[in-house]
């Protein structure tokens, strides 16, 4: 009998504690493989790995005023691997983002919460289930 895949999961948060909360969360999760990024432009640089899923957070305001958001990465990342599943991560349950994400090709678009990693393993069940 074969163990499961694991799922590559990236995170892309610039808020460093709650990135840093939220992956040893999700490491717990013996069938995750996560990988962490506090801006865009480093997830991007590594999208040649193959992740199965990104987490990205919408306000990405970064180290830089040349660092990208949230909503100008989904669409980067998008545009280069368009089936590759993109989760967006925002503070604010303002529709319009959530609409903006969603036009823009996120599978999903979750509130910041302490429920956060259990609903990130909830999506990966019902994206990557196999049954």
């Amino acid at each position: 009998m074969t163990s499961p895949r694991k799922i590559s999961l990236f995170l892309v948060d610039d808020d460093s504690l709650y990135l840093k909360m939220l992956e040893q969360n999700l490491s717990g999760n013996k069938n995750i493989q996560v990988k962490s990024f506090d801006s865009a432009e480093s997830c991007m640089k590594e999208l040649h790995s193959n992740p199965d899923l990104i987490l990205l957070d919408f306000f990405l305001d970064g180290k830089s005023q040349n660092n990208i958001n949230g909503l100008e990465a989904l669409m980067n990342i998008k545009k280069m691997e368009p089936n590759l599943y993109v989760v967006m991560l925002s503070s604010s349950e303002n529709v319009e983002y959530l609409l903006s994400c969603m036009a823009n090709g996120a599978a999903d678009y979750l509130v910041k919460s302490r429920n956060t990693a259990k609903r990130v393993e909830a999506i990966i069940n019902e994206l990557f289930s196999t049954t």
